[in-house]
């Protein structure tokens, strides 16, 4: 269905040819597995191996008609690390190192007992889980936007850091809003 979508968009451009093979290719694993099946073997293109990481990805973390669980984002990555047939490696490496382990958009409980959401992701890749974050404060049954912070900050003796990510949080079950805490 999504190679006859293609096909029927009219100002593709050269890219026309292969997007169409992405879009037909996405649904194969490395091995070749998965669908549609293919008459004789060939490698997969480019295309098709990022497509399927990022269609994976969102089916795993956005809410669909037929499934009601999601996953968090960074429990969706470990599931896709450990398919070792489905993903391109370095693909998939490259596309954790652009969304970040705690991708931008993601609550977080830190180990101070503060919650934040994570505004932007460490651009050096030894801190890849130490992402910056705005800190959400409530005070008198109200809930503020507090400092923004960046998680690979350390204390005086540089010996700890001052903040650590515990575990990421669904926004609904807090009633947080994601959104206003970027405007």
């Amino acid at each position: 269905m999504g190679v006859e979508m293609m096909l029927k968009i009219k100002q593709l451009g050269e890219m026309s040819p292969k997007m169409v093979i992405g879009v037909f290719e996405h649904h194969l694993n490395c091995d070749l597995k998965g669908y549609p099946k293919l008459i004789r073997k060939k490698d997969l293109t480019l295309f098709g191996k990022i497509i399927k990481i990022a269609d994976c990805y969102d089916a795993m973390t956005t809410p669909r008609r037929y499934r009601k669980k999601t996953f968090q984002p960074e429990q969706a990555l470990a599931l896709m690390v450990q398919d070792k047939n489905g993903f391109d490696p370095i693909l998939l490496k490259v596309f954790i190192g652009i969304v970040g382990i705690y991708p931008i958009g993601s609550l977080v409980l830190l180990d101070t007992k503060e919650f934040g959401v994570v505004y932007e992701t460490n651009p050096d890749s030894q801190y890849i889980i130490r992402p910056k974050v705005i800190l959400i404060s409530q005070s008198e049954g109200k809930r503020r936007i507090g400092p923004s912070v960046d998680l690979a900050e350390m204390d005086g003796e540089k010996t700890t850091y001052k903040r650590s990510i515990v575990k990421t949080l669904d926004p609904k079950k807090y009633h947080v809003n994601i959104v206003e805490h970027f405007l």
